[in-house]
């Protein structure tokens, strides 16, 4: 999918990597991240975003966008540093939305809630927690539907992740309210079993680019693997249930 016109920055509030809002050959806007993220998290967010979709969860059509390098060229000087990659991972916009706040919980179904705690739990993806005063909630309403869509996932399969981690959760209570009984654990298992031979099909598409750049991004595809493994331990589910 190649990029036609690269619109605007987001700002520090929009996203830590400050993503580009860029126009594809589809005629769709995508939120655009390149070198700004390095070849180690552009791997983990394509991964984790299309095993998001396929696990059910509403998160915005992820693709691999490519930049032509005339196109670089005639950006904002500024930018380019960070446009270092020809292919760019890109997140279909789902504007006009809205950050989910405190007040809109009660706006998710329950269900709904327990299955991005499991899954974030299952990628090793702590960053999705909310305070009265601050947090990094990842998570947006669409201003007409009220549809809540799952975004951001670049720091999902953290080197060094630990349960203690997911109690600052968004939908930690989630848990609580809906305990996860041996049906839903069977429930739960069939779609990772499902996943995790997806997952070679999902890496194939991943640009040779990304991974000549970095030695980690070959290592980071390797620990994504062993990661989504771990679901068929009875440890990973004892730490939840």
């Amino acid at each position: 999918m190649h990029i036609v016109e690269i619109v605007r920055r987001c700002s520090f509030e929009q996203g830590f990597l400050e993503p580009f809002l860029c126009l594809a050959e589809d005629g769709s806007y995508y939120f655009a991240k390149g070198s700004n993220s390095t070849a180690k998290g552009l791997v983990t967010e394509w991964c984790s975003a299309k095993l998001a979709r396929s696990f059910g969860l509403p998160t915005p059509e992820p693709q691999i966008l490519y930049l032509d390098p005339a196109l670089k060229e005639i950006t904002d000087p500024a930018w380019q540093s960070d446009l270092e990659f020809e292919y760019l991972f890109g997140s279909r916009s789902v504007q006009p939305c809205e950050t989910l706040t405190l007040s809109d919980l009660n706006l998710i179904p329950e269900l709904l809630q327990r299955d991005i705690f499991v899954f974030d739990y299952w990628i090793n993806n702590s960053d999705r927690n909310i305070g009265e005063i601050a947090g990094n909630v990842n998570l947006l309403l669409e201003s007409t539907s009220q549809q809540l869509q799952v975004i951001d996932f670049n720091l999902a399969f953290s080197d060094d992740f630990s349960i203690e981690e997911m109690e600052s959760h968004v939908f930690r209570h989630a848990i609580t309210k809906n305990p996860i009984d041996l049906a839903c654990k069977a429930h739960y298992l069939s779609k990772m079993d499902l996943l995790r031979q997806e997952i070679d099909t999902i890496a194939s598409l991943i640009p040779l680019e990304w991974f000549e750049s970095s030695d980690l991004a070959s290592t980071t595809l390797e620990h994504i693997r062993k990661t989504l493994d771990l679901a068929e331990t009875d440890e990973f589910w004892g730490e939840i249930t």
